[in-house]
């Protein structure tokens, strides 16, 4: 009996389809960090009683994406030396307002309540693409009515960064703070103390458009064979 080695185009398809899924996965790069910096003070993200009032800050720093990649997760720095108190940290990725503040919300950020010094990671719940030469608010703040709670994040009077070509954070005129009344939230303005906060945004390749698509297709077409072989054998 001769074995054939004749491959369906479904096969060829399917075959194709899984080759893309091994090769769509990239190695996350650091796109731009000033975390060598020296640390020169922090600022605290906060939610405290006061007054009978709780009274909050949160803090946003931006950068601007040199490339069309993956988010990956945003490494944020911590002030040694305290112990932040209470649960409920909060970071986010938003768009830009006029150039000179957060806009609208474009992704929430997902990682543990820093409780001492150091680094900590905040990765995107949802898949979420930066597109090159836009402006993004890596914003950070503290869940309202929790216990009171506080995290000193660092901010560095340097604002030379490194990493890929293309790719910024913003100097001390975008490192902006507001206060929350409440859970009310005021208006943006910038630290008048200066300094930028010390973080770094790492990232991977975007898959490429058609590459997705074979891969779905892949899929699509694995899902419809098993389909009518079970309506065959049933």
């Amino acid at each position: 009996m001769k074995t054939s080695l004749f491959l369906s185009p479904v096969s060829c398809l399917l075959a194709a389809a899984l080759l893309v899924s091994t090769s769509v996965s990239h190695a996350s790069v650091t796109a731009v960090s000033n975390l060598n910096n020296s640390v020169d003070a922090y600022l605290f993200v906060n939610d405290l009683t006061s007054g009978g009032n709780r009274v909050g800050q949160d803090l946003a720093n931006s950068f601007t994406a040199g490339s069309t990649v993956m988010l990956d997760n945003i490494r944020v720095n911590f002030a040694s030396g305290f112990d932040p108190s209470g649960t409920g940290f909060s970071a986010a990725l938003y768009s830009d307002a006029g150039g000179t503040a957060p806009g609208t919300l474009l992704a929430t950020l997902t990682g543990p309540d820093p409780h001492a010094g150091g680094l900590y990671s905040y990765t995107p719940t949802v898949a979420t693409q930066l597109v090159s030469g836009t402006k993004y608010w890596a914003l950070f703040s503290a869940v309202y009515g929790a216990p009171d709670e506080q995290f000193p994040i660092t901010i560095t009077a340097d604002t030379s960064d490194t990493g890929l070509s293309g790719w910024s954070i913003g100097d001390y005129n975008n490192l902006n703070l507001r206060t929350v009344t409440n859970g009310v939230a005021g208006a943006w303005h910038n630290n008048a103390a200066g300094g930028v906060l010390q973080f770094e945004v790492n990232t991977s390749a975007a898959p490429e458009p058609s590459r997705m698509l074979l891969l779905a297709s892949g899929f699509g077409a694995l899902f419809m064979t098993r389909r009518r072989r079970r309506t065959t054998e049933a």
